[in-house]
Parts: C-alpha cells; structure tokens; sequence
C-alpha cells in the first residue's frame, strides 16, 4: 500500500471491507455531532445507543454482527476495544 489515499480508497471501493462501512458511517455522524455547538445530551444518548446496538456480535446477525463476532474469536486485541467500548457505553449510560 503506497499511502493513506491508497488505502482510504481501499477501504472505501473494495467488497472486503463494506462490512465495516456501518460503523465507518456511525464514526463519521459522532465526528459530525461533536463539531456542532448545542448538540443535545439526547443526541449524545441516541449516539450511544446506536454504538451499543452495532456492537453487538452475532453467529447468525447481519453481515457486520457476523464480521465482527468471527473479529472477536481470532484476534484478542479486538476483544481488548470491544471490552474498552462497553466499558465507555457503559459509563455513558450511566449503568
């Protein structure tokens, strides 16, 4: 891979990674909804919300629940910020 370009355009235009595009997409509404003054704590809760409910691996989910269930049987640093990312959703939600 020659550059950063080169391999945005990858993750962006190849079939392999167009699981990953729901959550590229999520990402890019959280980095939206932090750049704008009076975003709501209701807006922040229904961001939350939707970071908890994509990250919820599954053998027989969607494509990304799928994806991401077999990420977090091969690889333990994927366990590692899955267990991160709960542990911030959890704190958010105050639980």
């Amino acid at each position: 891979m020659g550059s950063r370009a080169a391999l945005l355009q990858l993750v962006i235009h190849d079939s392999w990674f167009a699981w990953l595009h729901q959550l590229s997409e999520l990402v890019v509404r959280i980095d939206e909804a932090t750049a704008v003054d009076g975003a709501t704590e209701s807006d922040a809760r229904a961001l939350v919300d939707q970071v908890d409910r994509l990250l919820l691996p599954s053998e027989t989910g969607d494509v990304f629940a799928r994806r991401y269930f077999d990420a977090l049987q091969r690889q333990p640093a994927v366990v590692l910020a899955h267990a991160d990312v709960k542990r911030v959703l959890k704190s958010a939600n105050g639980r």
